[in-house]
């Protein structure tokens, strides 16, 4: 099976593009940059099927989190400055086609179209944000 690319998206005036991959790999790159910014691949090895960008917080400039979904069933939020992993969300077992950002701040609510024809709904907080993810 060849390495393919699943799902693309830009993070607009930021400069940044995230990619997804069919081997459960993301990357995000500046526009200009050849290599990536970071890569993180879950240990699933499953295809990332949809990447979104959503900003949340009070600091100035606010948080940018990269929001990906995975037909591995997990939704994870990573700190888009530098790859960190914010928060992994398992939604029961049925494989996330498809998602989308309904609220950026000052939470970050999801909508995940999962297999099955089940719609979740997700949150990511500011205390999510503000800790490290757990191990």
């Amino acid at each position: 099976m060849c390495n393919c690319l699943y799902t693309l998206t830009s993070s607009g005036a930021s400069g940044y593009v995230a990619v997804g991959r069919n081997d459960g790999t993301v990357a995000v790159h500046g526009i200009d940059q050849v290599s990536p910014r970071f890569t993180h691949r879950n240990d699933s090895g499953q295809a990332i099927t949809r990447v979104r960008w959503c900003t949340m917080g009070s600091a100035v400039p606010p948080r940018p989190l990269l929001v990906t979904a995975s037909v591995d069933s997990f939704v994870r939020a990573h700190d888009a400055r530098d790859g960190t992993m914010v928060k992994e969300v398992c939604c029961a077992g049925d494989s996330v086609l498809d998602l989308v950002v309904l609220q950026c701040d000052p939470v970050c609510r999801l909508l995940a179209a999962c297999s099955e024809g089940a719609i979740r709904v997700l949150q990511i907080d500011e205390d999510d944000a503000a800790a490290p993810a757990a191990e």
